[in-house]
């Protein structure tokens, strides 16, 4: 209140929300609760590196977690700035459903996630919902998601840190993620792996080259997350509705989004 007349007194009239901040957060805690009934949710999936999130950011109908979250969802997921609160993280979250609701979307498209985003966990409204939706999965080639992975994990966050004033935090970051997955590589690949990111760290250094960060990027994605997310979606097989390269995903959830098409039908569509 007293906000709001100070901002009167300065010649701008705005409305006050009635019952302050905790009605307000109320109101949007309400929203995620009753997300299954206003939304049906498809699940855009895929091994890493496939830009899935360059994909999201394509559709009108699509809401970043990771976005919201600050984080990549990985544990490399990391960012130079914190990541958000789950307080704030709820409060966006909200208000990015708010306003697809107000579009007219009835379809929503989130990348595959866990039940958490970093440190930040998702409402279990849409956790559920999640859980039986169709599943689009997103197929690149090798070599385009290394680039992928290159261009999102070295090249724009050696700038993020640059442009924050940690000159040196990106390897150190780096290091902390290939460190925290030790214990699932195994001592023998962790190490390999270590020496792979250390000796392309050394060379960007001498020379300003970025290809021998492909190696190590190759590596993990070979040998740590692509048994990691082909296992997991073995187990959701049922759930697949299609597969098919980017083009194709993006004329498939095109297609979904504009017709009401029942769960067994989109098991018709699957290449």
């Amino acid at each position: 209140k007293i906000a709001q007349q100070w901002i009167k007194e300065s010649g701008r009239e705005i409305s006050r929300l009635k019952g302050g901040y905790k009605a307000f957060r109320s109101y949007l805690l309400g929203e995620l609760e009753e997300f299954g009934s206003h939304f049906n949710p498809i699940i855009l999936g895929g091994r890493t590196g496939s830009g899935k999130t360059i994909e999201l950011k394509k559709l009108s109908n699509a809401i970043d977690l990771e976005a919201l979250a600050n984080h990549r969802g990985s544990s490399f997921g990391q960012k130079v700035t914190p990541q958000t609160s789950q307080i704030n993280f709820d409060n966006n979250l909200a208000y990015e459903l708010i306003t697809k609701r107000e579009e007219g979307h009835k379809k929503l498209v989130f990348e595959d996630e866990g039940k958490h985003v970093g440190s930040v966990f998702m409402p279990q409204s849409l956790v559920a919902s999640m859980a039986d939706a169709p599943l689009v999965i997103l197929e690149r080639p090798m070599q385009e998601r290394i680039a992928i992975t290159l261009e999102e994990y070295v090249v724009e966050a050696q700038k993020a840190y640059r442009d924050a004033g940690f000159e040196d935090g990106w390897e150190q970051n780096i290091q902390n993620s290939i460190k925290r997955i030790q214990r699932r590589l195994g001592n023998q690949r962790y190490e390999y792996v270590n020496r792979l990111f250390e000796e392309a760290f050394k060379k960007q250094k001498e020379d300003g080259s970025l290809k021998e960060h492909e190696k190590w990027i190759e590596y993990l994605l070979r040998e740590y997350y692509d048994p990691m997310y082909d296992y997991q979606i073995q187990k959701r097989s049922e759930r697949v509705a299609f597969r098919g390269n980017e083009q194709e995903v993006q004329e498939y959830i095109l297609s979904f989004s504009n017709n009401a098409i029942n769960s067994s039908s989109h098991i018709g569509f699957a290449k």
